[in-house]
């Protein structure tokens, strides 16, 4: 049977926790993702003289039920390094008792980052300590035991030292990842009613895989801010066997660093442990500096001349105690520059950038471009921000009608399969085709490189445009709508001598004519 926490403990729990949350939501805050593991070692440092102010609530049955709350501080010292501590305040229900039940400190140093990817790796070590007994009458099955301790008041110590990481991905156009971490603790001093029963050492290990929901409009949640996880907690104790739950967390970055997150704990093999948990965390500027980048539009980037949306307005923003020295922002389609920008002292407040790279070659239809913002200042501090920016159909105007270009149709090499990663882009062409141009006739236009026999490319360029034509009429493209040919590697719009040239000669070609022309 799940417990009511007792009237006491809520008129105490709500004004702590009001005045701090206040606190937080009036002070000048950083930008980041949420990286949250609710009451883990989350995956991440915090800048150089940045800290982080978190407050949680919880309310945990079993043997010895209590609501607690923790209060909890970090503080970055380098960028790579974290530094913090934070108490519980406990309330024992069926004890009637209020106590500041352990206090805990912590150190966390990031030893792994890979540049090309969201995936980095972290080390740390921290102490906690319990400054009192709380026991509690057993009720269980095992026999020989008097009583049961709580967990957050057994008079003992903990030395704990682990790893915690986290990989992101981006799969299909959703971003996913996972969290993990895993530890060893040396504990000592537990009183145990009878004494065989203290344990000394322990090994936890937690796998959280993540999704970050941006199917939901931006107008109402911003972009990778919600993220839903599912924690899957083993913890092995070497005398005394082992213990699974399972919680499921949502954490939401709703203004700015301030993030709300809840979860519950489900005991698998853990008894009648549950555990009901709420966070509000925030980051805070403590005599640093910070950039920030944003882009208008974030999708439908169509510098096509039509006037609408033609121009992107990268807006950086660089804040810092000391001179900004220089400034660098790189577009990037994927992992290559395309165009960069640059300067010293602080950045103009909006750059108008029309869509072309370095070389005069302009972005892709239904593409994503990463936009990424480097700073630094005379005291050596350097920040960085990334946003994108999705670009929508581009329409070259040619005679009676448009040109669309898509390089992002992708096949089984040397076969006309279209890969699944390609769906979502043919779903998106059959819509807008459907939408806005329904009295145009469509031809499907395949076109190669000259890697291969002149033959074989013409071949597979025509077989490759009748699967996108039949694809997209399995998608409501009316048949005597829409026609295909292929040309092979006779129509090149690139030098074919180089890889980044014949990358954009491989490419599926849409042409638009008014119906009767």
């Amino acid at each position: 049977m799940i417990r009511i926490i007792s009237d006491k403990v809520f008129p105490r729990v709500l004004k702590i926790s009001s005045v701090i949350i206040c606190i937080f939501l009036m002070t000048t805050f950083l930008f980041s993702k949420p990286y949250n593991i609710l009451d883990g070692e989350s995956p991440y440092t915090l800048q150089q003289y940045s800290a982080e102010a978190r407050l949680m609530l919880g309310y945990e049955t079993g043997y010895i039920p209590d609501a607690f709350m923790r209060p909890w501080l970090d503080l970055g010292i380098l960028n790579w390094l974290t530094f913090g501590g934070g108490i519980y305040c406990t309330y024992f229900i069926d004890q009637d008792k209020y106590s500041i039940s352990e206090w805990e400190i912590r150190g966390k140093f990031r030893f792994l980052r890979i540049k090309s990817g969201d995936t980095q790796m972290f080390g740390y070590v921290k102490f906690r300590q319990s400054n009192e007994t709380v026991f509690g009458e057993y009720t269980g099955s095992l026999s020989g035991i008097t009583a049961v301790v709580s967990p957050r008041a057994d008079g003992g110590w903990d030395f704990t030292a682990g790893v915690t990481g986290r990989a992101m991905f981006n799969l299909y156009g959703h971003n996913i990842g996972v969290f993990a971490t895993a530890d060893y603790a040396w504990t000592g001093g537990r009183d145990y009613v009878p004494e065989e029963l203290e344990y000394q050492n322990r090994f936890s290990a937690n796998i959280m895989p993540v999704y970050y929901m941006n199917f939901i409009p931006p107008k109402y949640v911003k972009k990778d801010s919600l993220l839903f996880g599912i924690q899957n907690r083993f913890t092995y104790w070497f005398d005394r066997g082992d213990m699974y739950n399972v919680m499921p967390q949502v954490s939401w970055e709703f203004h700015k660093t301030v993030t709300l997150s809840a979860g519950v704990s489900l005991p698998v093999n853990a008894g009648n442990d549950y555990r009901y948990l709420a966070e509000i965390s925030a980051r805070l500027e403590l005599f640093t500096m910070s950039a920030k980048i944003s882009v208008d539009p974030e999708t439908d980037f169509t510098p096509d001349g039509n006037k609408i949306n033609d121009v992107l307005n990268i807006k950086p923003s660089v804040k810092s105690s000391s001179d900004i020295v220089k400034w660098k922002i790189l577009v990037k389609d994927k992992n290559r520059v395309i165009k960069i920008f640059r300067g010293t002292g602080p950045p103009p407040e909006k750059i108008a950038w029309d869509g072309k790279s370095e070389t005069g070659e302009l972005v892709e239809s239904l593409k994503q471009y990463k936009i990424h913002l480097s700073a630094s200042d005379k005291k050596g501090n350097r920040d960085e921000d990334e946003t994108s920016v999705t670009v929508g159909f581009i329409l070259q105007e040619i005679t009676n009608g448009y040109k669309i270009v898509i390089r992002s149709i992708e096949f089984d090499t040397g076969k006309d399969i279209i890969k699944t990663n390609a769906y979502t882009v043919l779903n998106k062409i059959a819509v807008y085709l459907n939408s806005g141009y329904s009295d145009y006739n469509i031809k499907v236009e395949g076109h190669t490189d000259n890697v291969g026999k002149p033959e074989s490319n013409l071949d597979l360029s025509i077989r490759r445009a009748k699967s996108v034509m039949v694809y997209l009429r399995n998608k409501g493209i009316a048949k005597d709508r829409i026609s295909y040919a292929g040309y092979g590697e006779a129509v090149p719009v690139a030098d074919n001598n180089t890889e980044d040239g014949r990358a954009r000669n491989r490419r599926v070609e849409f042409i638009l004519q008014k119906k009767g022309q």
